[in-house]
């Protein structure tokens, strides 16, 4: 409804009914965003997310100090499933919350072992149809005969098909004490059943495993009475030990059977020295059957050097919902003073001083507009990194900046809005409807235009608080991720939002003159500047040749500008096409010719000067062998077209002392440049529970075979990284 009256007030003009209901839903997003889903009132059954849920306890009445068995029945439509305890590549496992009379006590929650969900190139554990997931109770010997015990549980899943839903549901269930225990046939007949599927912990043989060149392989043995299986499969309770999508062959060995593995990226012996999870064997013959087991046992290391493992940023193990959600927001308002949205953002603000006369609800209205334009290009964000994730591509905040289309796309949009800012489109009736005064003008698709705008200009920068945040919401969830993106989406628009609510802040800002004009022709040679910024970045992807086109198709398209603008009224319409497109058109045979879409064998490379340090580029090879040899490791991840880390490498890393620093023997210091996409730059960063940049990680020298890196912040100083390599001067 938010959207729809949004875009509706692009076009057409709101009455005040519809200007409250606006107000009031972009208010209060960011506030709703933190609530769960509205639970049904407490039953012993409901349905939710193509799911019915049901409670059934094993006993219609319990006697004093009886054990009693609760299921949780969950009958997912066709097509639908849930999630297994580890969930695999993506989803969340059901998580149930109970409320239990004072002579209960629960234990903990039984799984039935799940199965493989296939969405290749990933895979997820769960079940489909149906699955029954049980709690053990405990009533105590001092439980009063006669007394009613109720149980009330919250329930959450997420269902999924091609798409997902989460579900929520409040259920109880009242059981009798009474002397003798009366048994639940409903439970015998609906759940007793899938008993029989939760993992033994008795296995029968013995087991063992060996972690060496990216493969975990799991040995183990089987009494005869145990038969011979057919097939094998792994589940692990733990996310980070192995790929969930690879196969799992099962050999035999030194009369040993063998399951290959491969490891995950995320995973190192060095930080989990055992395994644990469900080992499923198939047998097969005259009576096939399955049988599950609870294996833990502790790894060998193999022939390869242990890799660094993944590191817990700080207070990332208490890392929350509603902390990510804080440290969005101050991420979003922090945004704000960065370079990437100062220049669009001081240019709305003064068109926001300009018409400060007007009536305050059209400011209001236009506030709200433009905070729905930076939403909803964060929700567009947030939605195609979900969306890459899940057809396997692995991607982080700026990921468009990786793709040359983009960059020229955004050169031209911001040649374009420079030429409004020096008033071209002023001149001719034609040019002033194409101009429209998208960028400095009042109207409601301007300010809508603006906070798409301010949003695009965002991406090349990360603030503080932001890296953690958009770290925990990429393994969250979408719905989830979607909140942090919004509250990262109103802690951005905040100050503009407060100034169109109370204007009256304005009183201590000049009154609108000739040097708003003036201010705003020197932001067009600002956002000049960012179109020589992003070309350079295009250099840095394509190459020297290919910065050359793309600079002669920016000033054919200038040209083109300019036609339009010089054109009066009184020209054909056809005449003045053609001007405009001419110039445009020569403009994309040169830059088609030049090898603007051509992938080059060599992109521009960065000279060095004598005094530099001479940074070597990232490989994990080359970082496991310098820790191994005891050598300090300082590791930068940057590109090009992120303008904090560039900021942070003109003040801080090439300051001389830092320089020195790095350059001392025994440091290795690499630049890990994510300018274009980088599987293994990606992994990297997702092993340090980051999608973002800049980041950067030291490794002391000697760090053993458990190495702790130290993350300094997103902006750093000299004397941060002085400090972090023990080049502190007194």
């Amino acid at each position: 409804m938010f959207l729809l009256l949004g875009f509706k007030a692009l076009f057409r003009p709101m009455n005040v009914k519809q200007t409250v209901l606006l107000t009031h839903l972009v208010c209060c997003v960011f506030c709703l965003s933190v609530g769960s889903v509205p639970a049904a009132q407490a039953q012993q059954n409901a349905f939710a997310a193509h799911t019915q849920v049901e409670l059934i306890a094993n006993s219609r009445e319990v006697q004093p100090g009886d054990e009693l068995w609760v299921g949780l029945r969950m009958q997912m439509e066709p097509g639908w499933h849930v999630y297994w305890v580890n969930p695999g590549d993506s989803g969340l496992a059901p998580s149930l919350k109970w409320t239990l009379p004072s002579v209960v006590t629960a234990g903990p929650l039984h799984w039935p072992y799940p199965q493989r969900i296939e969405a290749p190139p990933l895979a997820s554990y769960g079940y489909f149809s149906e699955t029954v997931l049980f709690t053990p109770m405990q009533v105590k010997n001092d439980a009063a005969v006669g007394d009613v015990l109720h149980f009330s549980a919250q329930v959450k899943w997420l269902a999924c098909v091609e798409e997902c839903l989460p579900g929520q549901a409040d259920l109880s269930l009242e059981i009798p004490v009474a002397q003798v225990s009366l048994p639940n046939e409903r439970f015998e007949k609906l759940c007793a059943p899938y008993l029989l599927k939760i993992p033994s912990g008795r296995f029968p043989g013995k087991a063992s495993a060996e972690l060496g060149d990216g493969r975990l392989d799991l040995y183990f043995s089987l009494s005869k009475q145990g038969g011979e299986p057919a097939g094998a499969y792994f589940f692990p309770f733990s996310e980070k030990i192995v790929e969930h999508a690879a196969v799992q062959p099962l050999t035999r060995e030194n009369g040993m059977y063998k399951l290959s593995i491969s490891a995950s990226d995320l995973f190192s012996v060095d930080e989990q020295s055992e395994i644990e999870g469900v080992l499923v064997l198939d047998f097969q013959g005259k009576a096939p059957r399955t049988a599950a087991y609870h294996i833990k046992t502790v790894i060998g290391k193999g022939p390869s050097s242990p890799e660094p493992g993944a590191v817990a940023l700080p207070g990332a193990g208490a890392m929350t919902i509603g902390l990510s959600l804080l440290f969005a927001f101050i991420g979003g308002l922090i945004l704000n003073l960065l370079p990437c949205v100062l220049p669009v953002l001081s240019i709305k603000i003064l068109s926001l001083i300009e018409h400060a006369n007007e009536s305050r609800a059209k400011l209001w209205q236009q506030g709200l507009l433009f905070t729905l334009g930076v939403l909803v290009m964060f929700w567009v964000l947030a939605g195609a990194l979900f969306v890459l994730k899940a057809v396997g591509v692995q991607a982080g905040w700026g990921f468009q900046l990786q793709n040359p289309a983009v960059i020229v796309a955004l050169a031209l949009l911001f040649l374009f809005l420079a030429f409004q800012l020096w008033g071209f489109f002023d001149v001719g009736q034609g040019a002033a409807r194409l101009g429209n005064s998208f960028l400095s003008g009042q109207g409601r698709s301007q300010a809508f235009f603006q906070g798409l705008v301010t949003t695009l200009c965002a991406t090349p920068c990360t603030a503080p608080f932001m890296g953690a945040a958009l770290g925990f919401a990429l393994v969250q969830p979408f719905y989830l991720a979607f909140l942090i993106f919004t509250a990262l989406g109103m802690g951005m628009s905040a100050p503009y939002l407060l100034l169109a609510r109370f204007p009256q802040l304005l009183r201590f800002v000049p009154k609108p003159g000739q040097w708003m004009d003036r201010l705003k022709k020197f932001f067009g040679f600002v956002l000049l500047g960012v179109v020589i910024w992003l070309a350079w970045i295009f250099g840095r992807q394509k190459g020297l040749d290919a910065l050359t086109g793309l600079y002669f198709f920016l000033l054919f398209c200038a040209l083109s500008l300019w036609l339009v603008s010089a054109g009066g009224p009184s020209q054909r319409r056809w005449k003045k096409t053609v001007w405009a497109v001419l110039p445009a058109a020569i403009g994309c045979v040169v830059f088609v010719v030049s090898g603007g879409m051509r992938t080059p064998s060599e992109p521009l490379a960065v000279p060095q000067t004598e005094g530099q340090q001479r940074w070597q580029p990232y490989s994990k090879t080359l970082l496991n062998e310098s820790l191994a040899q005891g050598k300090a490791v300082f590791l930068d991840f940057t590109a090009a077209w992120c303008l904090t880390c560039q900021v942070n490498e003109q003040f801080a890393l090439n300051d001389p002392r830092v320089t020195a620093a790095l350059s001392q023997e025994g440091l290795v210091a690499m630049k890990a440049d994510w300018t274009n996409f980088d599987a293994e730059i990606t992994q990297a960063l997702s092993r340090y529970g980051r999608n973002s940049i800049p980041l950067y990680v030291y490794y002391s020298a000697d760090s053993g075979t458990d190495p702790q890196p130290v993350i300094l912040p997103e902006v750093i100083t000299p004397q941060m990284v002085l400090d972090v390599l023990g080049e502190t001067r007194k």
